[in-house]
This record gives C-alpha cells, sequence and structure tokens, in this order.
C-alpha cells in the first residue's frame, strides 16, 4: 500500500485554526522510514480541518477511512500531505505510527519501526514543540571561535543565513573571540563540550547544528575530539535536532590521524539517526596563510612538498561556510550525502604565479624531500605523500554547480589582501 504526495506549501499558522493543525512538528523522518517519504497520522477536528482546507483550497486534506485523520510529514520548512491508509491500525505495507494528540504527543499505534525508532521520532517531536516560544529554529555553531571557525561563520552569512538565527558554543562568553562573534548578531551559548550537563540547556531551540571542529587544530589528532562529537550528538538527538552539518576531510585511508578522525566522528553522527550532512575538504587555502609558510613565500619562496606540476585541490573556508549554509537550508537535498568539496585547482607552479601577481614580486617552488618530514612528524609525512602520490578526489565542477560564488585561488588572495605584509594570519580574514 503506497502513500501519493500531494503539494506543499508554507508550514504557517492561518488565523484561528486550532493547535492540533497549527503546530507543525517533524513527526516524520526519512532516516527512519526509509527512502519512501512516508507519512505520521495526527487527529485532529473536523472544524480544524475545514478552516485549514477554507484557507488552503488547493491543498486539500484526502482521506478515505477517517474523516478525523490528518496524514503530513513536514521537511524543510514545507509541510507535505498525503492521502492516509483506509485503516492505519492494521497496516503491515509501511512504517507508520499515529499521535492522538499534538498537545500531548500519546502515542496510539506504533507499527513496523525497529529499535525504537518510533518512540525516538515523537521524543524528538515533543522536544520541538517543548522549545521556548515553539521557536525551533536557531543553527547551532560548535568549535567556530577559532580562525578558521570565524571565516567559516564569514560563509554561513554569505548562504543567506539570517544571523539572528545563529548561536555559537563558548566557554568563554566574555572572551574576545566571542565578542566578534557577536558583533555580527550571532548569540554566544556559554557550554563546554567536556561538560555533558552544560550541552541540554544549550540545545533549546535549535534546529540544526554546523560542527566545524570538536578540537583545536593540532600535529596530530585529540583523542578528546571523538568524545566530545560523541557527547554533542547525544544532547542534539535528545534535544529534536534535526540536521548537522560537518566539516569534514577528503583523503581517507591513509593513516593521517586527523583525516581518520574526522570520518570516525562522521560515522558518531551517523549513527544517532541525526540527518548528517559531511562536507569534506580538501586544502584549505588559509593553510597557507599561516606563520610556517607565508612569511617565506613573501620572501619568494613557496616551500611546498609536492612535485611542481601535480594539481592540488583547495577551498577556502569561508566557503566551506558558504556550502554548509546553502546544505542547512536545504536538509532534504543534503541530508545523507558526503560530498568531497574544493573551489579550484591548481599546481604549485600555478599557485606560484598566483602569489607573484598578488604580492607584486616573483616566487618560485621549491619541494623539501618528503623523507625529512619523516623524523619531524609522521602525519606531515603521510600528508606530502598522499598529495604528491594521490591527491583529492573532488569534482569541482560539480562543487561549483552546488554552491555558486565558491572562491578560486587567485580570488581568495585578492579578498584577503595577501601582499599586505602588515595583516598577519591571526588579524582573521575580512572578505
Amino acid at each position: 500500500m503506497a502513500l501519493a504526495s500531494a503539494s506543499c506549501f508554507a508550514a504557517l499558522k492561518p488565523p484561528g485554526v486550532d493547535h492540533h493543525i497549527a503546530s507543525i512538528v517533524p513527526i516524520c523522518s526519512e532516516k527512519f522510514l526509509g527512502s519512501a517519504r512516508d507519512c505520521g497520522y495526527l487527529t485532529g477536528s473536523q472544524s480544524s480541518r475545514r478552516l485549514w482546507e477554507s484557507r488552503n483550497p488547493a491543498s486539500r486534506i484526502q482521506t478515505s477511512h477517517s474523516p478525523q485523520i490528518l496524514g503530513y510529514y513536514t521537511c524543510n520548512d514545507r509541510v507535505h500531505y498525503c492521502k492516509p491508509l483506509e485503516n492505519p491500525a492494521l497496516s503491515t505495507g509501511f512504517d507508520c505510527f499515529v499521535v492522538e494528540s499534538l498537545q500531548n504527543l500519546l502515542v496510539s499505534h506504533c507499527r513496523n519501526i525497529g529499535g525504537g525508532g518510533a518512540r525516538k521520532l515523537i521524543a524528538r517531536a515533543a522536544g520541538s514543540m517543548m522549545q521556548q516560544g515553539q521557536n525551533n529554529d536557531a543553527i547551532l555553531l560548535v568549535g567556530v571561535t577559532g580562525g578558521t571557525g570565524r571565516s567559516a561563520v564569514n560563509g554561513l552569512l554569505a548562504s543567506g543565513i539570517e544571523s539572528s538565527r545563529l548561536r555559537f558554543l563558548t566557554r568563554s562568553p566574555e572572551g574576545a573571540a566571542a565578542r566578534n562573534l557577536a558583533g555580527i548578531g550571532a548569540q554566544a551559548i556559554a557550554g563546554d563540550l567536556d561538560d555533558a550537563n552544560s550541552l541540554s540547556e544549550v540545545m533549546k531551540g535549535v534546529r540544526a547544528i554546523y560542527c566545524h571542529a570538536t578540537s583545536k587544530d593540532g600535529a596530530q589528532a585529540d583523542p578528546a575530539g571523538e568524545v566530545r562529537a560523541e557527547r554533542l550528538v547525544k544532547a542534539a538527538d535528545s534535544a529534536g535536532v534535526e540536521h548537522i552539518v560537518y566539516n569534514s576531510s577528503g583523503g581517507a585511508g591513509h593513516g593521517i590521524s586527523q583525516v581518520e578522525q574526522k570520518f570516525n566522528i562522521e560515522k558518531i553522527f551517523r549513527d544517532s539517526g541525526i540527518r548528517t550532512t559531511n562536507l569534506r575538504a580538501t586544502m584549505f587555502m588559509e593553510e597557507f596563510w599561516k606563520v610556517y609558510t607565508r612569511p617565506q613565500i613573501l620572501k619568494g619562496s613557496f616551500p611546498f612538498s609536492m612535485p611542481s606540476d601535480k594539481p592540488l585541490q583547495l577551498l577556502s573556508v569561508k566557503d566551506m561556510g558558504l556550502a554548509a549554509g546553502i546544505a542547512l537550508k536545504d536538509p532534504e537535498e543534503y541530508g545523507g550525502v558526503s560530498l568531497e568539496l574544493a573551489g579550484d585547482e591548481l599546481t604549485p607552479a600555478q599557485m606560484c604565479e598566483a602569489y607573484s601577481k598578488a604580492q607584486n614580486s616573483s616566487v618560485s617552488h621549491f619541494s623539501p624531500p618528503k623523507f625529512l618530514f619523516w623524523f619531524l612528524n609522521r602525519d606531515l609525512y603521510r600528508i606530502a605523500k598522499f598529495l604528491s602520490e594521490e591527491g583529492y578526489e573532488a569534482n569541482i565542477a560539480d562543487c561549483r554547480r552546488r554552491f555558486p560564488g565558491l572562491l578560486t585561488f587567485s580570488e581568495f588572495l585578492e579578498l584577503t589582501h595577501w601582499g599586505d605584509t602588515s595583516r598577519t594570519y591571526a588579524d582573521g580574514f575580512k572578505y
């Protein structure tokens, strides 16, 4: 037995419509119900139904057995409603459940959803309704108070997401980094990924999460990063968060500890049942701004351990935020998607041409032997080996189609004022 989707309309409460119809909550989840976008069933009064249909003549609720049953599901701030089963209580053909009252969220029937899936969904819906003011549209930003995180926030804003929807997790709401982000209109929320108790309050009113990082950048992965991800997703699941977009990384399977950890965190998020989008970054352009790279380039030498003619895929952190914002606005399109992300591809020789133009002085590439890194840092050695012999695999044309406005490397150098020697990475970027 199948359900046929009718039309969709904005989930706005028409004046006078009672609580049964007006409270739009995420009762159904494609993650739990499989590939078919089936409906949950909610009871509502005849008068509610007639009033709703009178205000939405092109979107009538179809019933074939009980006029009290209203079938619909929600996604991406739209309501799609479908023809209900003739007798939901006898359903065996697909997953379904019935909620008797939106006000009380009492389960009257639950069948064919294994592992307590229906209970999780209904708990998630209940959590949504109990949020402060029933405003459940905030986006929580995790790991954005550092340099690259702040650049990602610039990209989120460039995607069209309003700053008033953004909350960022911080241990120090009064610190300089927090004040900087608050200056763009985002709200600082005191919380700590190392303190599970602090996260339940943080999640109130949160619909989606952008997770930039669960630990600081380092020469090797921080083991605490995965533990923090588990705390984060547990709190998110309990609060009814619907979507997580994660700043992951390309290049897994080569023993690079930071990359392997990001793939482990992808699994932690995915196994939670929350719809997750993994944006797998290629080489961040911002890496070349850092103190161990940029000063030498400004002096005319680009030391980078890979062949001069080997293409390197690149991405601006700002564009990680841009892509994340677009994904957050369209969870139906991007939920469950893992995508390697790049905005440009150049050889080190071509990068030198771009540097030379940006700083108005000649730059040449020098490739240090990879074996030297073996003695300095094994992860650096593995990164150099990966970039020299294999490299990232992003489909740049597809990335540009999905996320219009991705920066080329030359555009990045121009927008960040590469040639201005008075500016440093610590100052942050003003695109």
